[in-house]
């Protein structure tokens, strides 16, 4: 982030300013003004407020006033202020703070009537400018500061130098332009920092990433003025390859049902030829090859259909969306889509039909190879899209491979069943087929709702994760196990653990109305706290958001094919606090649906980084493979499991999956897993004699080498540890046993295998025949009896089922309190069998 304010800079000389006129409150402008929202934008030289403001202006309807563009245009304009302004920068005076508040509010007055608000870019620069402003004019309700490192700055105005031929676009200039921003912003920055005005916006990420933010800080955008004309308007979202035929249905809709056809193509090119200010900005940004911005095509289609409201009874929007988000953000700013028409057809059919056109039409791109890349990329972009459309039950498939009136006659039977329902409501499309994440069982917390301008699961994730850490810094179990200020927590001992980062995640440490999630790494935190029950409950709500976000993702009909649930034998949470969502993808519809599945684990990827954004600490231990995603964010483990499972027989989707594990959970009143506790199973392991530690190493060497069948069902290593203390406890085994321990690594896992690089001791590492051997050895001299025994040492006697007291051992496991981890084994008796298989195997 930008370097710490506060360091004394020396002032170079300024220009004198030209003698100002003191500046008076302005009654009828203040009036004008009323009810417009103001906002100052305060950023370096190349923090990208400039994109931002474009940003803000398509999708808020506010005005984009910058005091140097001002300044230029009334000097252009030839007025008496324009001369006078000539003739003040000629002699280099300064202009009087007073003309541009002049030049300010007149721009304001003057556009008032068709803004919705003022962006104000430039201006103010120092603390007087702001109170001068705010005492004649009007007071700002908040301020955008785009935080963005020096060094970040830099390269973005060097790059930008190779093209632009700006001279100031230099390593020396820009140090000096920094400089003096961070000297004149500090002062300016704190007093509407303290005014609880001042919003910090991260701007060291992509453009979307940081106007999600922007978004969360101004809210929901402001009506268009006469949107209201679109209430009752039906909307219909057309959908279909290149070649589908979805022109002349939409020609025959129009003729037949009187709806107006907008397609977003044409909106761009006509915006073009208009020469309106919004025609030149697409053309400087088509020209330069990028993306037109999303919020532009959307008021460019708002636009559109307000302008045409009065003499349409709905609307077909032909081209958008094209993409989940697109939607979301249509129906949120303008009003809900009814039904969405998708064309179906076959990329054969479309390929012939886009050849046969290329016979006549003449177009470049209607050739083989073209019309194979279009098709490509319209069904990797599209079939998401209606996916998420099917699941809210608006999408109405049309079969398009046929003659244009049996086509016609589909699409009549979709508006027609369309218009005899009721318009959709604003707003009833938010949370539709989502699960209720506010009634369950057990203490009510601060679940936040997304708003409609927010990406729903991105938004949830940060804002629940955020929850969860504040909740759980708050919470009595950190005064009762860590240090209450950050001077006195041990630091050194957390960076000395290599998967662990540091405690301290800020040197900002004097601010002390910081909030504390913003300093603390989470992870380390509740690897020592025993989370509270309104902090368990806050985890839970994070898991059906996970997989109803992973099912929107999947390209075909997710009720059909996939389940889900969270691991850990119905905890939730196990192992440093983490979780486990599985996604099984069974029967596909289409043996071609495979190749969807690493487009699905990037969106997953993408919306686990999007857990950065904000205030919190950023997602560490991040890994990909082919299926799966697996990070750590807040001190939660998330593995995200995206599984073919050809031969599943599991049914009944991941909702019965969750409320069974639910239902389990709060019947038996589960708690979470703890790292604290299952430090204690450790000490109880070094509290034991060494020849019983290298057994148990052997032990767990064991469990974990053995290619299990089931691995869910292999034995618990807590029941084996306790198995050897008692063995060993009743003198029958380990004494005379050789063995030899496998080696662990620093931070006490067993390795699996020896060292490649630098094998310590390898001749320590024990065979598999060897470490099966000491563990038959073990379980022969064993009898169910004398391993009848319950370690609850730390927690209350347990509750288990009573066929369990008579025909298991019990063993309780202290970071599991309600499980009996004996369970796994299915019964003694078969777990004694299968060890003596293995004796027989290997001729033991």
């Amino acid at each position: 982030m930008p370097p710490k304010f506060g360091a004394k800079k020396p002032e170079a000389a300024k220009p004198a300013a030209a003698k100002p006129e003191a500046a008076k409150p302005d009654p009828a402008a203040a009036e004008k003004l009323k009810g417009k929202k103001i906002i100052f934008i305060v950023g370096g030289p190349g923090c990208g407020k400039g994109t931002q403001c474009d940003k803000i202006v398509a999708k808020y309807g506010y005005t984009h006033l910058s005091t140097g563009d001002l300044l230029r245009d009334e000097v252009k304009s030839g007025s008496a202020r324009g001369k006078k302004l000539t003739e003040i920068m000629e002699q280099g005076k300064l202009v009087p703070m007073e003309t541009v508040l002049e030049l300010l509010k007149d721009a304001m007055v003057a556009r008032a009537g068709k803004s919705n608000g003022f962006l104000i870019d430039g201006y103010p620069r120092e603390v007087k400018q702001g109170t001068t402003f705010e005492s004649t004019i009007r007071e700002c309700d908040i301020v955008l500061y785009f935080e963005c490192a020096a060094k970040t700055m830099t390269e973005r105005l060097l790059g930008r130098a190779k093209t632009s031929g700006r001279a100031d676009d230099n390593e020396a200039t820009i140090k000096k332009r920094l400089d003096t921003f961070y000297t004149a912003t500090e002062p300016l920055v704190k007093y509407y920092e303290d005014k609880k005005k001042l919003n910090r916006i991260n701007a060291e990420r992509a453009i979307d990433a940081i106007f999600q933010d922007v978004v969360k800080a101004l809210g929901p955008a402001p009506p268009a003025a006469g949107q209201d004309k679109l209430q009752g308007k039906r909307v219909i979202f057309v959908v279909g390859g290149p070649g589908c035929g979805k022109g002349t249905q939409c020609d025959k809709i129009v003729a037949k049902y009187g709806y107006t056809h907008l397609s977003t193509g044409d909106l761009l090119r006509d915006e073009v030829k208009s020469g309106s200010a919004r025609g030149k900005k697409l053309t400087e940004i088509m020209e330069q090859g990028k993306l037109v911005p999303m919020e532009t095509v959307l008021a460019l289609l708002k636009d559109a259909m307000i302008a045409r409201a009065d003499k349409s009874k709905g609307f077909l929007i032909d081209g958008y969306p094209r993409e989940i988000r697109q939607g979301t953000e249509f129906e949120s700013n303008i009003r809900p889509c009814d039904i969405v028409l998708y064309f179906e057809c076959s990329a054969q059919t479309m390929t012939e039909r886009l050849l046969g056109r290329a016979k006549t039409s003449g177009r470049a791109d209607d050739n083989e190879a073209t019309i194979k890349k279009r098709l490509d990329t319209f069904y990797s972009v599209t079939e998401p899209l209606v996916a998420h459309y099917e699941k809210q039950g608006k999408l109405r498939r049309i079969n398009a491979q046929r003659e244009v009136t049996a086509i016609f006659a589909d699409v009549v039977g979709a508006i027609t069943a369309m218009e005899a329902a009721p318009a959709r409501a604003p707003g009833a499309w938010m949370h539709e087929g989502l699960p209720d994440l506010g009634n369950g069982a057990g203490p009510q917390i601060r679940v936040p709702r997304p708003s409609p301008a927010e990406p729903t699961a991105s938004t949830f994730v940060i804002n629940v994760l955020k929850d969860l850490a504040t909740r759980t810094v708050a919470s009595q179990h950190w005064s009762k196990t860590r240090a209450s200020t950050l001077e006195e927590i041990d630091v050194e001992t957390y960076r000395s653990k290599r998967r662990w980062r540091s405690l301290l995640t800020s040197q900002r440490q004097e601010q002390v109305d910081e909030p504390l999630y913003q300093k603390i790494d989470v992870n380390s935190l509740l690897a020592e706290c025993q989370p509270d029950a309104e902090t368990q409950d806050c985890f839970i709500k994070l898991v059906p958001r996970m997989i109803a976000f992973l099912e929107s993702s999947l390209p075909f009909d997710v009720t059909k094919v996939v389940v889900g649930g969270s691991y850990g034998y119905d905890t939730l949470v196990k192992s440093r606090n983490d979780v486990d969502l599985f996604v099984f993808s069974k029967e596909l519809p289409k043996a071609g649906h495979v190749m969807w599945m690493p487009s699905v684990m990037k969106a997953v990827e993408a919306l686990i980084r999007d857990c950065n954004k904000g205030q919190i600490p950023e997602c560490t231990d991040f890994t990909t493979s082919k299926f799966s995603v697996g990070f750590t964010c807040q001190g939660i483990e998330f593995t995200v499991f995206l599984t073919h499972d050809w031969e599943s027989e599991r049914a009944g989707g991941y909702t019965r999956l969750y409320d069974e594990s639910m239902r389990q959970r709060n019947s038996e009143n589960r708690r979470m897993y703890s790292w604290a506790a299952a430090r204690r199973q450790r000490q109880f392991i070094l509290d034991q004699e060494e020849d019983v530690r290298d057994v148990i190493k052997v032990v767990k060497h064991w469990r974990n080498g053995v290619d299990w069948a089931d691995k869910s069902r292999r034995p618990s290593s807590y029941l084996l540890s306790l198995l050897v203390v008692k063995a060993y406890q009743n003198a029958q085994v380990i004494k005379g046993v050789n063995i030899r321990p496998p080696p662990i690594d620093e931070e006490g896992f067993f390795m699996r295998e020896p060292d490649p690089v630098v094998p310590e001791n390898p001749l320590e590492f024990p065979t598999m025949a060897e470490t099966l051997s000491a563990f038959i050895t073990l379980v022969k001299d064993l009898d169910r009896a004398m391993t009848r025994l319950s370690w609850n040492k730390f927690y209350e006697p347990p509750s288990f089922r009573i066929e369990h007291m008579t025909t298991l051992p019990v063993v309780q496991d202290p970071a599991n309190p309600a499980i009996n981890v004996a369970e796994f084994l299915g019964t003694w008796a078969s777990f004694h069998t299968e060890t003596m298989l293995w004796a027989q195997k290997l001729g033991l």
